[in-house]
């Protein structure tokens, strides 16, 4: 993946995001209908409670020591917390 973000130029990264800007996130995430999940690290702060102002249905899971690809750095753990919040999920 990091190869990827190297081959990529900051004309390509802006024209990239530029839509993510423009778009209403809050009116987007209200209007979504099915439960949302989270899978973090514990890298950056996670915005639980924002989160759930505009989901209406919202739960994460941190996985604590990591960067941002857990799935990559620490599989075994990634996949225990995925499926114990998609359990959680279908509870």
């Amino acid at each position: 993946l990091e190869h990827e973000f190297l081959q990529t130029t900051g004309d390509q990264a802006v024209r990239l995001l530029e839509p993510l800007y423009r778009c209403d996130l809050r009116a987007a995430a209200k209007a979504v209908t099915v439960p949302v999940r989270g899978l973090d690290t514990d890298l950056h702060p996670h915005a639980a409670d924002i989160n759930r102002k505009y989901f209406a249905d919202y739960d994460h899971v941190t996985i604590a020591g990591f960067g941002h690809y857990p799935m990559l750095e620490c599989p075994d753990p990634f996949t225990s917390a995925l499926r114990s919040l998609l359990g959680r999920t279908t509870a």
